[in-house]
């Protein structure tokens, strides 16, 4: 087993993108990405996944903004034999098939994720009939 606890540092940070140490937990990434007046489109679940394993599930929250996986934008990864990989658009089949796919492809150490500006959220509840809920989609 692979541990990657370690793996839990900022490592850049543009306008619209951060790169971070596979291991770290979704709710650091978060308040990290928070106190930089940015964060992720979409929060999907546990915040006490890696960002890799969020990513590598394709894990989703709410809305139509796509899974964890839909903001990777590069990849470092560590295959079988121990070659280094720096995966990015400049690849993009290559990048598509290391974004989700639980380690199948190797073992990713860094990850680059969009980011957009922090945002607030205002959560609201209803009840409905089932047969309305239907009809109106």
């Amino acid at each position: 087993m692979i541990d990657l606890v370690n793996f839990n540092s900022v490592i850049r940070v543009t306008e619209n993108t951060v790169t971070i140490g596979a291991g770290m937990m979704v709710a650091t990434m978060f308040s990290t990405l928070s106190s930089m007046g940015r964060t992720m489109p979409n929060n999907g679940g546990p915040q006490v996944n890696t960002v890799a394993g969020t990513t590598q599930t394709n894990t989703h929250g709410t809305g139509e903004t796509g899974g964890h996986s839909t903001w990777v934008e590069a990849v470092r990864l560590i295959d079988s034999v121990g070659a280094i990989f720096e995966i990015d658009s400049g690849n993009p089949e290559l990048l598509r098939a290391v974004k989700t796919g639980p380690g199948v492809m190797g073992v990713i150490t860094q990850i680059t994720v969009g980011t957009v500006p922090l945002f607030q959220l205002r959560e609201g509840t209803e009840t409905i009939p089932v047969y309305t809920f239907f009809n109106s989609r």
